[in-house]
């Protein structure tokens, strides 16, 4: 572990390999937990199919905290962000900035990404993230939709936007779900689906000659 200076705020950083991991009683789905030391919370990581996963996070970190993430695959990926509490904000080893508010759902776009997660200090932070890779998105979205979405190699902002009221919904299901562990899969996987439709439809409608679909407001917020 390292003290790093971003955007003259101090976080204390740790790489995510080295995040408590342990496996889920009966069920493939792995645990992450925050170390007792930088506060309270984990990382729920539910594997859906081999390109679609949910992940769950809940912490409350005791100092300003920076998770390291580096990923590198073979298969571009979309990630759907839904920020129910908090915000947080994702800062690339590239230069780029991604910043995740409470009440919108942020989409971003990668082959390989590396980078900070970065949360702050006594805030609590409630976020469910949507990690689909590129054939689940020729499948739903079209060959032709997802070669746009995946145009470039390093991460970048597609989408800023308020959750929707059915994306809401759904999220709120996640969350607070309690069925016998035989369901678990089923009622995860169809809530997820439910969320995507919601929270994706933006994405089709959205002339693909057109950058993104923010607002003025937006912009300023996102400040990318």
């Amino acid at each position: 572990m390292t003290v790093a200076t971003a955007q003259a705020t101090r976080f204390y950083t740790i790489n995510s390999t080295d995040l408590p991991v342990h496996k889920q009683t009966d069920t493939p789905n792995l645990i992450e937990s925050l170390p007792n030391d930088l506060g309270e919370g984990h990382t729920r990581i539910y594997s859906i199919n081999e390109d679609l996963s949910y992940i769950d996070t809940h912490y409350t970190p005791n100092k300003n905290v920076a998770i390291v993430s580096k990923i590198d695959d073979q298969q571009p990926r979309l990630v759907v962000t839904i920020a129910l509490k908090g915000q947080s904000s994702f800062a690339g080893y590239q230069g780029q900035a991604i910043f995740f508010k409470e009440g919108y759902t942020t989409i971003a776009a990668f082959k390989s990404s590396h980078g900070e997660r970065q949360y702050p200090a006594n805030k609590q932070i409630r976020q469910l993230r949507f990690s689909v890779r590129k054939p689940w998105v020729d499948t739903y979205l079209g060959k032709e939709k997802s070669a746009h979405l995946f145009g470039k190699e390093t991460i970048h902002l597609i989408s800023h936007r308020p959750i929707t009221t059915q994306g809401l919904i759904a999220a709120r299901q996640l969350v607070e779900f309690n069925v016998k562990k035989e369901l678990q899969h089923l009622f995860i996987q169809g809530h997820t689906m439910t969320l995507l439709a919601a929270e994706l439809a933006n994405l089709v409608d959205v002339d693909p000659q057109c950058t993104d679909g923010f607002t003025p407001k937006d912009k300023v917020t996102i400040d990318i």
